[in-house]
């Protein structure tokens, strides 16, 4: 477990808070990352399934934050179980990306979090629309660009329950 820490990083840090490659916790074991603050160069948190998955790890309660470039939750390869409750994406670029071209993701898990003042709170690079990739249950987005929406549209009520979201022509 990682819990109750603050961490901050320079605005020109080009490497990730947490780096998670190939594994992780397991069903009944799993990874947890909860009451943090994080404030991000390019990356806070990302996990990378090379040549195995990246799999049972939970978000709680945390906030994380970024500079203008930053990407605060990164999702690349095989990646699988992987949720975020209760947390506060705030400021940076994006919230949530998806890079995840095989389509081997599943179980993703996104509920009761708050995202704010983001160009993107969600993105999708090489990422399929047909497959059943994450749930994004009961969030608050405010202050995020609208723009986002659009690419979103194919996946709605698959991927989107019960959200709020009050978006701006352009974030801040």
């Amino acid at each position: 477990h990682l819990e109750n820490m603050d961490a901050e990083q320079p605005r020109e840090a080009a490497k990730a808070f947490l780096y998670v490659v190939d594994g992780a916790g397991s069903s009944t074991n799993p990874i947890v990352v909860k009451s943090m603050s994080i404030k991000c160069g390019d990356m806070a948190v990302f996990h990378w399934g090379i040549k195995s998955i990246v799999q049972h790890i939970q978000y709680r309660n945390n906030r994380i934050s970024g500079y203008q470039n930053g990407a605060l939750m990164i999702l690349k390869g095989n990646v699988s179980n992987i949720e975020a409750t209760n947390n506060l994406f705030y400021h940076g670029h994006t919230a949530v990306s998806f890079y995840v071209p095989g389509g081997d993701a599943n179980g993703l898990s996104f509920e009761n979090n708050t995202f704010f003042g983001l160009s993107f709170w969600v993105r999708l690079t090489e990422t399929p629309l047909n497959q059943n990739l994450a749930r994004f249950r009961h969030n608050l987005v405010m202050n995020c660009d609208v723009s986002t929406m659009a690419m979103l549209v194919p996946v709605g009520r698959s991927w989107f329950v019960s959200n709020w979201l009050e978006l701006s022509e352009q974030a801040t």
